[in-house]
């Protein structure tokens, strides 16, 4: 996709929740925001690949503020050694590899589609905090 098919997307995605939030009074939408369902065509590396993913394992965060895209933690992935949390989420169509230290509330990630490493993240979001929190509650 373009860099002006994003920014397009993007705007055409803002322009529209304006308009739904005017046509019903002003009510928020988080909440109807946050009962999207999960990717229902996993990509070809994502452990659910003979299956579609469901709600008990695919965990919705939130949209990113950054790509406005759903962020979704792999319940069935997140694993616990030492002080490192190895779990799996995806942001888009995009399926992300992480180790979590929850000590220091950072992971570094690798892009199991592209193999693409991010290194290391800090929250910059309510979304990613969120993600952070799930996969390093007790």
């Amino acid at each position: 996709m373009s860099n002006n098919q994003q920014i397009f997307r993007k705007w055409l995605g803002a322009v529209a929740a304006g308009i739904i939030s005017t046509i019903i009074g002003g009510v928020v939408l988080a909440p109807l925001i946050q009962e999207a369902k999960p990717p229902q065509t996993p990509s070809p590396n994502s452990p659910s690949s003979n299956s579609s993913p469901n709600t008990e394992r695919w965990k919705f965060m939130g949209i990113s503020t950054k790509t406005n895209e759903a962020v979704y933690v792999d319940n069935s992935s997140i694993s616990k050694s030492g002080g490192t949390t190895r779990f799996i989420y995806k942001i888009g169509n995009d399926l992300i590899d992480a180790n979590g230290d929850c000590d220091s509330n950072r992971w570094h990630s690798i892009n199991k589609n592209t193999r693409q490493k991010y290194g290391w993240n800090s929250p910059l979001s309510q979304v990613t905090q969120s993600m952070i929190n799930h996969v390093c509650k007790p």
